[in-house]
């Protein structure tokens, strides 16, 4: 779906891959009331942390960057979570993401 959303893989002359974490992420906000200090969620969406490369050149980056504002974007409930055999939920997942001419193609590597 994101290769149909952007043209950001259009001006690239080689392949890029790169790996990434896949994770829920909690917006809060500090609000003050007559007890004090407390921690309310605002909002619960997706995002994405570079794992490799270590060190992204410009255009990696820029790769990156792109596909983590399309998945921020995304309602919660797109990914369905994992589970491990003593029936745990994993916090995260990780994708391995080819980006050429043609598009993107991303595969999870767990």
């Amino acid at each position: 779906m994101h290769s149909l959303g952007t043209d950001e893989h259009w001006w690239l002359k080689e392949e890029k891959q790169f790996s990434v974490l896949l994770y829920k992420k909690r917006d809060e906000e500090k609000v003050q009331d007559y007890q004090g200090i407390h921690t309310r969620l605002r909002r619960v969406y997706y995002s994405l942390e570079l794992l490799e490369p270590g060190n992204p050149d410009k255009e990696t980056q820029k790769l990156f960057d792109d596909l983590k504002r399309f998945v921020e974007e995304l309602p919660l409930g797109t990914f369905a979570p994992y589970f491990t055999t003593d029936t745990r939920v994993m916090t995260g997942r990780y994708y391995r993401v080819t980006v050429n001419k043609c598009g993107w193609l991303i595969e999870d590597y767990l």
